[in-house]
């Protein structure tokens, strides 16, 4: 983890990738936006949307919108399924 953490910071790994990924705003009022992409029976189809939203009265917040796919929370995880 970096020294210098604002509001949020993405960490993450991706197989074939030779390093991870890791990023965050630049500013001390800065958010994010992932999208996220799956296969869905040979279509590509959005898996969900995650937005790290900081508010003007310092609130942060980060919202996990699931789009295609069956969605299912299983021992507090949210998870999403499709068929490749």
């Amino acid at each position: 983890m970096p020294r210098a953490l604002h509001n949020f910071q993405i960490e993450g790994r991706i197989d074939g990738r030779a390093t991870p990924i890791s990023a965050g705003p630049r500013s001390k009022t800065g958010g994010f936006s992932l999208k996220i992409k799956i296969r869905d029976q040979g279509r590509i189809a959005r898996a969900a949307d995650i937005e790290g939203i900081a508010a003007e009265d310092g609130t942060l917040t980060v919202r996990i919108t699931p789009h295609d796919g069956e969605i299912s929370y299983e021992d507090g995880s949210l998870f999403i399924r499709t068929k490749r």
